[in-house]
């Protein structure tokens, strides 16, 4: 590093290292044991205004590697969340959340007119066939505790514009598809995209409100664009199964609480980890039973009527409604 020696003679050598010497005007050159003996007379201090730094130490206004933060987009998710340097970077707390849909059980939280819906308990899901995606898929699936139901929901953030990332991989958040684009339209698809920084001009199609959070009851996750009337939404209350997506996520205007079943498409709430099975039986395979009155008589199967039509195991799977 940088070094000045300060002598009771009017001198002042400068070192870098140990080859590269430099002297003030007019100073004779000097031998190099001349000069370790000089230096070994003068009182050692850091250079004026210079922080010492060990070499390759990464100062507190250094810049990141490129990439630290993204994740490898070809490699399997994790289920690590964020690293604790690249989230608390943002200047923004964020809270792992696993996010169930009311619409499964529409009893157990406040709409009792709505019917049975599964009767299992259903989350916000990133679609495994397309972990490697650019824009993977997210649908309303069985909760399984598994990393395609964990997400990481931005709170306390600096910005007005808090993001919901994948914490499978961070670098992926909840995304509007043209959504400040095309404000004409009432219907938004959602999916996954690369997570935009603040002062991005589609930051905002990022941008939501997840209102469980602050309520702790059944609630909206308001998206923060077009006017802040649109929420996300199961649309026509589907849920994919381990054979077909059926389930498709999107924005549309938000219904008040007041219309009761009619919003139950848009009621999120804060799911938790699901208990771990005490039985290690395996489950039937019921996918190849193609007969209702065959499959209904089958332990652990039941036949799911509605489109597309199959024999579903009760244990891991869920009929689309």
């Amino acid at each position: 590093g940088l070094q000045r020696f300060d002598c009771q003679a009017p001198c002042s050598l400068e070192v870098f290292g140990a080859r590269r010497v430099h002297r003030t005007p007019g100073m004779p050159s000097l031998p190099l044991a001349a000069l370790v003996i000089l230096g070994q007379l003068c009182s050692v201090q850091g250079a004026p205004g210079m922080e010492r730094r060990l070499r390759g130490n990464a100062g507190a206004g250094a810049a990141e590697p490129r990439g630290a933060q993204a994740a490898n987009a070809s490699q399997a998710p994790t289920g690590a969340p964020a690293s604790a340097g690249a989230l608390a970077s943002t200047g923004s707390s964020w809270t792992p959340v696993r996010i169930g849909w009311a619409g499964s059980q529409p009893g157990d939280y406040g709409f009792p007119d709505a019917g049975s819906g599964t009767g299992e308990a259903t989350c916000l899901d990133v679609d495994a066939s397309t972990y490697d995606w650019a824009s993977p898929l997210v649908q309303v699936y069985r909760c399984n505790g598994k990393d395609g139901q964990l997400f990481l929901v931005e709170q306390d953030a600096e910005s007005n514009l808090p993001q919901i990332k994948w914490a499978a991989k961070p670098s992926k958040c909840l995304d509007v598809v043209d959504g400040h684009q095309t404000p004409q339209q009432k219907r938004h698809e959602v999916k996954l995209h690369d997570c935009h920084p603040q002062g991005h001009p589609d930051r905002v199609n990022q941008a939501f409100s997840v209102q469980f959070m602050s309520s702790g009851y059944v609630s909206h996750i308001l998206w923060l664009g077009n006017g802040k009337n649109q929420c996300l939404d199961n649309w026509d209350g589907a849920v994919s199964t381990h054979s077909a997506h059926l389930s498709q996520i999107a924005t549309w205007t938000c219904h008040p609480y007041s219309e009761g079943a009619a919003g139950l498409n848009q009621m999120w709430y804060w799911a938790a980890d699901p208990v771990a099975p005490t039985s290690t039986t395996a489950p039937p395979d019921c996918s190849g039973i193609f007969a209702p009155e065959l499959c209904d008589s089958t332990p652990g199967c039941s036949w799911c009527g509605r489109p597309p039509e199959a024999c579903f195991a009760t244990a891991t799977d869920a009929c689309a409604n």
